[in-house]
């Protein structure tokens, strides 16, 4: 597979210029709050959080579950064609906005799990303008990690045929903006609920990190999350064996190690670091 740069970059401009506050004005879609996503870029540090929050006597996970791009292709939507999408969420019928909530939270089981499930399908950012309007009250965990820590580990890592955006590094870091791009974008207009936790602040305070997130989820605190090398959660990704480890900062800034080969990394990623490469990202 190869990615259609010109195409992916007119799917992002489209719903950013098309999809507004005003389409989710009206109250549509199950009023389910039980599903939350974790979506973000891959390497950011989900599968990390997944396995912390499955901790909790109240969150299940059902891993990376293909319900929301299966419904969507109900709908007659082609990946990555950001006229369909815009379609989709002005045209779909009030009842329809239920019916397909419904056949989301049966897809990933809900009533058969916790008071939270988790669906971790890190692309499903791609696809929230559509969740909004059949599951309006779910909430939405972005998870971050440092930019260029996030897209070298992705080029070192032999990831899907779905991710061929990062066997080129200029590519990969104009991917990595795009998807920064919707994320504001959704922010803006979405009525989900969104969470951004960023992954050095889960690795430097563990705790605060996870007070947040279930005050987000509006859950108690439970001291188990701690314990995330013991989770009940079997995680079937790249990051299997990293997440059953004791948590460590060896990682962050691991991109200094490759930086003479980074020049079209930085060029795609500079706006991401106002103060510098050693400053704070945004």
């Amino acid at each position: 597979m190869r990615r259609d740069e010109k195409g992916y970059a007119s799917f992002i401009q489209t719903l950013c210029t098309s999809v507004t506050r005003a389409d989710y004005a009206t109250p549509t879609g199950d009023p389910s709050d039980q599903p939350v996503l974790i979506i973000g870029f891959p390497r950011s540090g989900s599968t990390l959080l997944e396995q912390m929050l499955t901790g909790h006597s109240q969150i299940s996970s059902v891993g990376e579950s293909p319900a929301l791009p299966n419904l969507c292709q109900q709908t007659g939507m082609r990946s990555h064609y950001g006229g369909d999408m815009v379609s989709a969420i002005r045209q779909i019928p009030l009842d329809a906005t239920h019916s397909f909530g419904k056949r989301y939270l049966a897809e990933i089981a809900c009533e058969k799990y916790q008071p939270r499930v988790i669906d971790k399908a890190l692309h499903n950012f791609e696809l929230l303008g559509l969740f909004a309007k059949i599951l309006p009250n779910a909430r939405i965990i972005d998870m971050r990690r440092d930019p260029l820590d996030t897209c070298v580990s992705c080029y070192l890592q032999p990831l899907s045929a779905w991710h061929s955006y990062t066997q080129d590094i200029g590519l990969l870091g104009r991917t990595y903006a795009q998807y920064r791009k919707l994320m504001t974008h959704w922010g803006q207009v979405l009525p989900n609920p969104i969470l951004t936790l960023r992954y050095e602040d889960v690795i430097a305070d563990q705790e605060t990190a996870l007070r947040k997130t279930l005050a987000f989820l509006d859950l108690p605190w439970d001291p188990a999350v701690l314990d995330h090398a013991n989770s009940k959660n079997h995680s079937h990704t790249l990051s299997t064996a990293q997440v059953r480890a004791p948590l460590s900062s060896k990682a962050m800034g691991r991109w200094k190690h490759y930086e003479p080969h980074l020049d079209p990394l930085k060029a795609a990623l500079q706006d991401f670091y106002p103060d510098g490469w050693d400053g704070a990202y945004l």
